[in-house]
């Protein structure tokens, strides 16, 4: 049970809340981590299974913030491999470039269908074109830059079978962050010369632990611990307790036993509607409405043990079509030869959802069963080379951005601003869709704001 008081006590242990322990363990600040999960590192772990290793989904690191990129080679020094990325999207039966390229793009269909998508693409990437109209929407945002022909061809099916739902009811933030694009000229050149070169800023390089990118999160919690940190795992948060605009306390759960604990200062990494549904007393319905209002896409993973050589060189592969059920594949040993034991190899197959729909609720001998189906029909797998499997879900994946959910997301926040000991930070603590570098320096700078 963890101790009754501590100056900052840290809820959620994956890289976000972690990198905010290490900061204020550095500082001599005591601090306390509170951890649902029986390990620390959040959805940056890695699983062992009879020799395997597997990342739950696949991550990689690179960051431009100097303070991040020094502590994870102050955390990892030589453990660090450097990758150069290699991605493919599978589309009509061909592996082609990724990110999406327009040439790439229009190369994989017939020569008419080619002709429409390049003309739609020029027509609207002319430099004399005037400005956008207001686009509220990620449909019409992709439309504007693209042209309908390449949007039906990949960004439009892609999307939707990532988030479950019609791209016109997906905010425009979510193309705004997550898509480049390139130049008419560009295209243009690469079409003519089969320019390798990537469009945009695409990061190419990135960093990885030899043994899984779990090692960030268990390195950061060897050094918390070591600052005399408390890191508490099997934890789990039922109540906030708050009295008159403070954190006063914290009820929580260990191995079937309730325990409360005071609080002076708490970071949150909990997802936020979590949050707000342990606040005691409840907020007021438009809070409370505003939290059932922000939702999580849900991620199932599919592990395959596999004998024999590897399967591709690739450390991502892209499935837009809507009748393969997953939509990205990883080899684990492509990141870390290490990954598999000697003349094996492995995979992982990522499926998005939604909590208690169909695809959730299916039985992980189903899961596995189609996963194999469906890599044998595109020719990667020989279904009799698997010799083992099994599979993992994340309930809290990505943040899921509706229209209109930024007004929701800002009553939320205006709530928590209103508890004067309660900052919360992270991917999952403020719903923001982000990689794993800038959920540490979310923590790192929320730490900091704490002062010591």
């Amino acid at each position: 049970m963890p101790a009754s008081s501590s100056p900052v006590t840290v809820l959620g242990a994956g890289v976000a809340g972690l990198t905010a322990a290490w900061h204020l363990a550095s500082q001599g600040v005591p601090v306390r981590v509170i951890e649902r999960d029986s390990r620390v590192g959040g959805m940056a772990v890695t699983l062992e299974r009879d020799g395997y290793r597997f990342d739950l989904g696949p991550h990689r690191f690179h960051t431009e913030d100097r303070a991040i990129l020094r502590l994870i080679q102050m955390l990892l020094g030589d453990e660090l491999l450097f990758c150069q990325r290699s991605s493919r999207i599978h589309l009509n039966g061909r592996y082609l470039d990724y990110p999406p390229s327009v040439p790439s793009l229009v190369r994989s269909v017939s020569p008419g269908t080619s002709l429409r998508c390049l003309y739609d693409y020029a027509r609207i990437a002319l430099p004399l074109r005037n400005g956008h109209a207001t686009e509220a929407d990620f449909e019409t945002w992709m439309v504007n830059r693209f042209g309908r022909h390449l949007y039906d061809l990949y960004f439009g099916p892609y999307t939707c079978k990532v988030w479950g739902r019609d791209p016109s009811l997906l905010s425009v933030e979510l193309a705004r962050r997550r898509i480049t694009v390139p130049s008419l000229a560009d295209v243009l050149l690469r079409l003519m010369i089969s320019s390798k070169k990537e469009p945009g800023p695409y990061v190419t390089g990135f960093l990885y632990p030899k043994d899984g990118i779990g090692r960030i999160g268990q390195r950061l919690a060897e050094e918390v611990v070591s600052r005399r940190g408390e890191i508490h795992l099997e934890h789990e948060v039922e109540m906030v307790h708050v009295h008159a605009g403070r954190i006063v306390g914290l009820t929580v759960q260990h191995k079937g036993e309730s325990h409360t604990l005071t609080c002076e200062r708490v970071i949150s990494t909990l997802p936020l509607p979590v949050l707000i549904r342990c606040l005691d007393p409840p907020p007021g319905d438009r809070v409370g409405a505003a939290a059932a209002a922000l939702n999580f896409r849900a991620l199932l993973y599919v592990f395959l043990m596999v004998d024999g050589p590897p399967l591709t060189r690739e450390h991502w592969l892209y499935f837009p079509e809507l009748h393969i059920p997953f939509n990205r594949l990883t080899e684990p040993r492509n990141f870390s030869v290490g990954h598999a034991p000697a003349g094996k190899t492995s995979l992982c197959a990522e499926v998005t959802c939604d909590v208690d729909d169909a695809v959730w609720r299916l039985s992980p001998e189903a899961l596995i069963e189609q996963t194999i189906e469906h890599l044998a029909r595109v020719g990667l797998l020989d279904p009799a080379r698997v010799e083992g499997s099994f599979t993992q879900r994340t309930r809290w994946g990505y943040p899921l951005y509706v229209v209109g959910y930024e007004r929701y997301l800002e009553r939320l926040v205006a709530h928590i601003a209103g508890i004067e000991n309660l900052i919360t930070c992270g991917r999952q603590g403020g719903f923001d869709y982000s990689n794993m570098a800038k959920a540490m320096a979310s923590g790192l700078d929320t730490a900091r704001k704490l002062g010591p």
